[in-house]
């Protein structure tokens, strides 16, 4: 925990947190050659949770939070992502069912069940919105070892962005080959 005096965990009401929006991405434009032709359909549901700055710090910097779960081990972060993820869920699908969502680029739009079907891919993501930087203040020693110095910024702020995976228009899953092994980055450099 880098911002909050507060103790390293506190029970957080989903009444608490509030959806700001929700968008659709695609085309998926980063195809590798082992991709089909038609991984380009791909979109991904994208909410913005907000919260106050207190709680986003703690769900992000603090030892027992997210960034903290992929230190222990990339199966430790990947089972924290997915549970906060069903823990969001109904509130995220009440949201886009009663929302027009926004679309970026030129992507399809997404139903209500493709919309869940994006957020329970195995890729699916929640991660702080990373628009403010703090000042290198981590010294995590195996992140020194792999000589990576981005993970030594943390994002500041008051929201998170929920993504889902990219879902194809047959229900097929695409994950970028940079993303693959996403939680494996995590665990050995503190970013991806």
């Amino acid at each position: 925990m880098l911002n909050s005096t507060a103790p390293t965990s506190r029970p957080v009401a989903i009444h608490e947190l509030q959806v700001m929006h929700v968008r659709t991405r695609g085309p998926y434009m980063d195809l590798d050659e082992d991709d089909p032709k038609d991984a380009h359909d791909a979109r991904q549901a994208i909410f913005v949770v907000k919260m106050d700055f207190e709680t986003c710090d703690l769900l992000y910097n603090a030892p027992d939070g997210m960034r903290g779960r992929y230190w222990q081990s990339p199966d430790h972060g990947f089972l924290a992502t997915k549970h906060l993820i069903s823990k969001l869920l109904p509130t995220l699908l009440t949201f886009a069912q009663n929302t027009t969502m926004e679309t970026l680029g030129h992507a399809a739009s997404m139903s209500q069940s493709e919309v869940q079907a994006s957020l329970e891919l195995p890729s699916a993501k929640a991660w702080p919105v990373e628009r403010n930087w703090m000042d290198d203040r981590l010294i995590v020693r195996r992140w020194v070892d792999n000589g990576k110095t981005s993970w030594r910024r943390g994002p500041t702020g008051d929201s998170i962005d929920v993504k889902g995976g990219l879902l194809g228009l047959d229900g097929t899953e695409y994950i970028p080959k940079c993303k693959r092994d996403r939680s494996s980055q995590l665990f050995q450099s503190g970013y991806s």
